[in-house]
């Protein structure tokens, strides 16, 4: 069977998977299993490749993250820092959507690759005792922590200036810096223009103007020993990585230890020696129902890619007419990002195809480049790729129901990577020049 008939069977089943979990109210990950199973037999992909597949490092990571700050939505911790947050904004709760997002991208700057998680743990439940919808809140929290990680020395953007500058005949090396700024800042442009169309389509603009809420009561010890948890933890993953930025050298060591799943672990240990939360409370935090669908829809995924599904769509660049490339490699971009990693497949495989496109028709580069990048990061918001699903572990059952929290933020993620397609079309990414 060809790759591209493959291809189709596994798109088919995929959205066959989500719409029978919505009709029978069953767990779509299980669902995708079984569909992956029966397509590893036609395809003839062995079993062993087919539970390759399975997506270890994001189920362990939502892991980690649920348990460790699971705890503090456990022992009202979460709840008093939203109250204390939303008493400091009653008076312009229909601002906070954007709030969110600016401190999101701020936190993308200087956090790197755990700053989704950082954000969606503190403005979930600030944005549900606001009234704001939690799948609201998980599209601007990712799209604003993505956009900050795409600064020139940031988690996304030093991988870009690198691929720039090792393109083949080095022809935009000189303006690989430039070339990543103007990406940037015509993401954050882009990405404001959508947040607008998100704040009216969720209907934030009727949030309290000037809410009648009460002054939240005085810390108490175990509130004390949370919040103070709280911040080492953030300060561990954000300040390594932040120095490291800047400096480099020893704090290049420290930062490869920041790692998210690592402090989540620690945390969880010194939580239950502390009394912040038994294990037992821990365990029960861990969102299994979303893990289970995690696990399920990415070894689809990750079967699609072993069938050769990426190779498809990017021979599809190739055969675009150049007036609709920018858009057109926008929305592959996206599709790739829900299959695979931006940092080591999308952005690897699309830059040089992009400026090797941009050297033969004259397209501007940085519109390209964009391009690509505001359809990546933009797919991230899906609850199957590492950002969306940090938003994703975040949300209780008490927040939303985790089939139709899924279901938000991959519809999100699909309507965003085409908003972004039509953007590009219309230019919006062609506004710094090379």
């Amino acid at each position: 069977m060809s790759v591209e008939m493959l291809s189709l069977l596994i798109l088919v089943a995929f959205i066959s998977a989500i719409a029978i979990a919505f009709v029978k109210k069953s767990n779509v990950g299980i669902l995708a299993m079984f569909f992956s199973v029966i397509l590893a037999v036609i395809s003839g992909t062995s079993i062993a490749t087919l539970i390759n597949g399975f997506p270890t490092r994001t189920f362990v990571t939502v892991m980690a993250v649920t348990m460790f700050f699971g705890s503090f939505m456990a022992n009202g911790t979460t709840k008093w820092l939203a109250d204390v947050i939303l008493y400091k904004l009653r008076n312009a709760q229909k601002l906070l959507p954007f709030a969110f997002f600016f401190i999101s991208v701020i936190a993308g700057i200087v956090g790197g690759g755990g700053a989704p998680l950082v954000m969606a743990t503190i403005c979930m439940p600030i944005g549900l005792a606001a009234g704001i919808h939690p799948v609201h809140t998980a599209l601007i929290v990712v799209m604003g922590a993505n956009n900050g990680c795409m600064v020139e020395f940031g988690y996304f953007g030093s991988v870009v200036t690198s691929l720039i500058s090792s393109a083949p005949d080095g022809v935009y090396a000189s303006g690989a810096k430039a070339i990543t700024w103007a990406t940037f800042f015509a993401y954050l442009l882009a990405n404001s223009i959508l947040q607008v169309v998100l704040y009216f389509s969720f209907k934030s603009y009727k949030l309290g103007g000037k809410a009648d809420v009460k002054e939240p009561a005085p810390l108490s010890p175990i509130h004390k020993k949370s919040s103070i948890m709280i911040t080492i933890s953030v300060v561990a993953l954000l300040f390594p990585v932040m120095m490291n930025t800047f400096f480099g050298g020893f704090w290049a060591r420290v930062a490869a230890y920041a790692d998210v799943t690592a402090i989540c672990f620690l945390g969880c240990t010194i939580n239950s020696w502390i009394g912040v939360s038994d294990e037992q409370g821990a365990i029960k935090a861990v969102p299994w129902n979303a893990l289970v669908i995690i696990g399920g829809t990415g070894m689809m995924l990750g079967l699609a890619r072993t069938v050769g599904a990426l190779g498809v769509l990017v021979n599809m660049v190739t055969n675009i007419p150049p007036g609709l490339v920018p858009m057109a490699i926008c929305i592959i971009a996206g599709v790739m990002s829900l299959f695979t990693s931006s940092l080591s497949v999308v952005f690897p495989t699309l830059i040089p195809i992009a400026l090797s496109i941009s050297a033969a028709t004259d397209i501007n580069p940085a519109w390209l480049i964009a391009s690509i990048t505001c359809g990546t990061l933009t797919a991230a918001i899906s609850p199957i790729s590492t950002g969306g699903s940090m938003a994703y572990s975040c949300v209780t059952p008490e927040m939303n129901d985790v089939n139709k929290q899924f279901n938000g933020q991959l519809l999100g993620a699909i309507l965003m990577v085409v908003g972004m397609g039509i953007l590009s079309w219309l230019g919006v990414m062609n506004i710094f020049k090379f």
